[in-house]
């Protein structure tokens, strides 16, 4: 029996402008567990997409459906954010809830397991290699457990062993990627 669908895009159209259209009246569908991948050239428009996703940009025409509307996604980014450098592993992970919750530390050794980090929360973000600071990214997308995870160039910067972990992770991650 075929999963329900948990994101639609009907039509949509996005540009930069008149001479830089990203998406042309768009249309597709993605299955609850789905795991699909998306490849074009650099400034094709594949970060646009996600960032279409998100909600933080809106398309020109045509419209994007959560069904149920309450799904959440998350994002695993390519890099992290210049301001967030010189925060500790914890604080940056705290900064995803409105509310820190009383469990932080565990749900951070959780997500950090699950991307095969070790290290400790008090360091600074900005003291991490370009493989660990891939894989805190992508453990920052998981540690709110979104419905829907989108990995924008996930294996950029990781060795064989990291992108072999990725690969089995996502394999058995239940949810949609």
């Amino acid at each position: 029996m075929a999963q329900p669908v948990v994101l639609r895009f009907e039509e949509v159209t996005y540009e930069y402008s008149e001479t830089k259209r990203v998406l042309d009246e768009a249309s597709f569908s993605v299955r609850d567990g789905s795991k699909i991948a998306l490849m074009g050239q650099n400034g094709a428009g594949k970060t646009s997409l996600f960032r279409m996703i998100m909600g933080e940009l809106k398309p020109k025409s045509g419209n994007i459906f959560f069904a149920p509307k309450e799904l959440t996604a998350g994002i695993a980014k390519q890099v992290i954010a210049p301001e967030h450098a010189e925060l500790t592993v914890r604080d940056w992970f705290g900064q995803t809830f409105d509310e820190i919750p009383y469990n932080l530390d565990k749900r951070i050794a959780d997500v950090l397991d699950a991307v095969n980090l070790q290290t400790d929360i008090t360091k600074k973000v900005r003291e991490h290699s370009g493989g660990q600071q891939a894989r805190l990214l992508l453990a920052y997308s998981l540690i709110q457990n979104p419905d829907i995870l989108l990995l924008d160039e996930p294996t950029n910067n990781l060795d064989q062993d990291g992108i072999d972990h990725l690969t089995a992770f996502l394999v058995m991650y239940e949810k949609t990627v």
